[in-house]
């Protein structure tokens, strides 16, 4: 660590590894390091992480990786810092403190448009992932930082934490965060790059709504439930009271089918957005 300035705490996840905030000696730049306790985790598992993120070829969506050390029992991977938060706060503040759903039906549909301006640069991040061989495994609005870039002078996202990924093209597993999951995940079926289609499809619904999807955060059982008591209605159908631009509405009715068969691939949500001019 002798390379950094002291690290300010930013996150601890539940696997026990910290998320810390720093800058380099070097040049002053502001860097994040995910540090990660060797004896919480599988070996195989850090292994895996960056294997994978640095196989990545450099995608302006997609979290910098920037290299990595170890000290003391703890793997430290160093990445570039995102300004602007995670989307899952950025959402909860235009909620509560821009009242956005009780505001103006003008304010309301500017929102939207943002929204779709998001989306469309993760689902440019995920398409660069599935041609690369990854799945991501875990999208979700708090792994979907922003990022002010006050050179080009323009907003940005970065998809980041790829300790759920895997480059297997179809794997089977339970892992990432069970109200973002696709049905075929939860249940331990194959699964591939339309999980994530799924995942990306609930992340939107929260984003358009401020709410998760699905019911029953602590159990598989009763967020399985959950989907099946909606199978009859399409997601659109739930939701006549934000009134959903067109846009949004087809992409949730199609990202969200819980028929993994008859879901759209990332190529049918990158053309729909395209098509609409959201850039």
């Amino acid at each position: 660590m002798e390379k950094y300035e002291e690290a300010h705490k930013l996150v601890i996840r539940p696997s026990g590894c910290r998320i810390v905030l720093t800058k380099r000696k070097e040049d002053g730049k502001h860097v994040v390091i995910k540090q990660i306790p060797c004896n919480f985790v599988d070996q195989d598992a850090i292994t895996e992480e960056a294997k994978i993120i640095k196989s990545v070829p450099a995608h302006p969506y997609i979290i910098k990786y920037l290299g990595d050390f170890r000290t003391n029992g703890v793997y430290n991977m160093v990445m570039e810092f995102a300004n602007g938060g995670t989307l899952f706060s950025y959402v909860q503040k235009r909620i509560t403190n821009d009242r956005i759903f009780t505001g103006s039906k003008n304010a309301l549909q500017q929102y939207y448009k943002s929204i779709l301006k998001i989306f469309y640069q993760v689902a440019q991040a995920l398409d660069h992932l599935h041609t690369n061989g990854i799945i991501h495994r875990d999208v979700q609005p708090a792994n979907i930082m922003l990022h002010n870039d006050n050179k080009e002078k323009k907003s940005l996202i970065k998809l980041i934490d790829f300790g759920c990924s895997t480059s297997k093209k179809y794997a089977q597993s339970d892992k990432g965060t069970l109200q973002f999951m696709a049905p075929e995940v939860i249940q331990n079926k194959p699964y591939s790059y339309k999980s994530d289609v799924y995942s990306l499809g609930c992340s939107l619904y929260f984003c358009v709504t401020g709410r998760e999807p699905f019911q029953g955060r602590d159990a598989k059982p009763a967020v399985l439930f959950s989907m099946k008591q909606k199978w009859e209605q399409r997601p659109s159908q739930m939701l006549a009271q934000f009134q959903l631009p067109e846009t949004v509405s087809l992409i949730l009715d199609e990202t969200m089918n819980l028929d993994v068969g008859n879901r759209c691939d990332m190529n049918w949500v990158l053309n729909k957005l395209h098509d609409e001019n959201v850039e």
